[in-house]
């Protein structure tokens, strides 16, 4: 008798517990919040729409059509004009006044070893910006696909919970009748409540997950936050599917390297250090450029009295020059030499960057395709587990309404049931996430680029 009130003593502690400990979860963290129901395509369309990042990108290439502009000007004319004005006084001057002179200066590259290497640089620029936007798109498009997938996956395991949470409900029904009829005790009633309140944490950690993944998915679309009003989170519609996926390693791989973004991004900017490498060594060679120079002068008078040269002759008011101008530093003490080190050496570690990348690319996709097989071969067995599992538990559940079994054999069933079902969504959840990779490490994301929302 004392082992018995013992026993209930502990039970009831114990259900004080998880009551607590499923009250102090956050539950209903969406309750207040409006949700629009977007498909994974129109996830995708809001991204490349509104994602900060990408905007970011876009904004580059504009800054990158100026860039290319000042490197196309080294071969461009160029020309100024300045003046001075002041006012002049005192014997030596005569009666004296204000006074202007204006000054024009102007160039044309004739020879300049680096401006083909320079218009070479500046379209470079443009490309860069592109290939950097592509890198960028392919970022956040798979994060937000990742997103997605996770929202969807906690979703169905807060499902599974609440379909496993109606089982146990019943059973505290069953429990409490054979109570009353004096075929169970009050510690079965209590181990049934027990069991039921124990799936509380589990049913809230499902919401967390959920909420934290629409929350990602709200942060990659880049929607703004509103003022006033009830919170605005997508929600995510649509399924997992599973599809099996067999990948032709020698054919993806060649595709790939040619393809994906960040590659392409690589060998561009190895172009790029291989101009400014001969625009800097373009300081070996001679710079020749056609000059004018043109002075002139409103009123001479102000300066002082000058005699006549010839008999009625004004003095000159202005002046032109026109010539060639002719430079070329032979010793320039190491600086052309430095540079042009310095930027070889940063073109020769991209280089070795891009040939790591390059080889690891059929790695990559080797363990992707090994993956994909593993998934498939553990779906299978999981699946004839399933079945076993959903009929073990219909035979405990009604030989505990004879009698028959106890409580523990029905969390027995109920937790491989759940373990199973459980398995099966996270090997569906994976196989998608191991084709989301796949399609980011094959560059397959510029695909979703401009995508039309429907």
């Amino acid at each position: 008798m004392t082992s018995m009130r013992t026993l209930d003593h502990v039970l009831l502690c114990l259900l004080l517990a998880v009551t607590a400990r499923a009250a102090d979860a956050p539950s209903g963290l969406t309750a207040s919040a409006e949700h629009k129901p977007l498909t994974l395509a129109e996830c995708y369309a809001l991204t490349l729409e509104h994602n900060p990042e990408i905007q970011q990108q876009r904004a580059g290439i504009e800054r990158a059509t100026g860039v290319k502009t000042i490197f196309r000007a080294r071969a461009l004319p160029r020309a100024s004009v300045g003046g001075s004005f002041g006012y002049s006084t005192g014997s030596l001057y005569g009666s004296g006044g204000p006074y202007a002179i204006v000054r024009t200066d102007a160039s044309q590259p004739l020879f300049d070893m680096g401006i083909p290497a320079s218009w070479r640089r500046g379209n470079l620029e443009v490309i860069i910006a592109q290939q950097t936007l592509n890198r960028t798109v392919t970022v956040q498009l798979h994060a937000t696909r990742l997103a997605f997938l996770r929202a969807l996956v906690a979703r169905r395991l807060f499902e599974l919970h609440q379909q496993i949470e109606t089982h146990l409900q019943a059973n505290v029904r069953s429990a409490q009748q054979r109570l009353d009829v004096g075929m169970a005790s009050r510690q079965t009633v209590r181990q049934a409540e027990v069991q039921l309140l124990s799936l509380k944490p589990a049913l809230s950690k499902a919401q967390r997950d959920y909420v934290n993944a629409v929350s990602d998915l709200d942060q990659c679309r880049g929607t703004k936050p509103v003022a006033k009003g009830p919170l605005q989170l997508p929600e995510p519609t649509g399924n997992l599917e599973y599809a099996t996926l067999k990948i032709d390693l020698e054919k993806e791989t060649a595709q790939t390297i040619q393809r994906r973004p960040d590659l392409l991004l690589l060998r561009e900017l190895i172009k790029a250090a291989g101009e400014e490498k001969r625009m800097v060594q373009a300081g070996y060679y001679p710079y020749v450029a056609l000059t004018m120079f043109a002075q002139y002068f409103p009123d001479v008078g102000v300066f002082g009295v000058r005699p006549e040269i010839v008999s009625g002759q004004d003095a000159r008011q202005s002046e032109t020059r026109l010539g060639a101008a002719f430079t070329w530093q032979v010793i320039d003490t190491g600086k052309i030499r430095g540079a042009s080190s310095q930027i070889e050496s940063g073109r020769q570690a991209m280089e070795i960057t891009l040939r790591r990348l390059e080889e690891n690319v059929p790695r990559e996709l080797q363990v992707l395709a090994r993956t994909l097989e593993t998934i498939d071969a553990r779906l299978a067995a999981l699946k004839q587990s399933v079945t076993e599992a959903e009929e073990m538990l219909k035979l405990v559940e009604t030989r505990m309404k004879l009698g028959e079994a106890t409580q523990m054999d029905f969390l027995n069933a109920q937790t491989n049931l759940l373990s199973t079902q459980r398995g099966i969504l996270l090997a569906v959840f994976e196989n998608e996430a191991v084709r989301a990779e796949f399609d980011r490490a094959t560059g397959r994301y510029l695909d979703f680029n401009n995508l039309p929302a429907q």
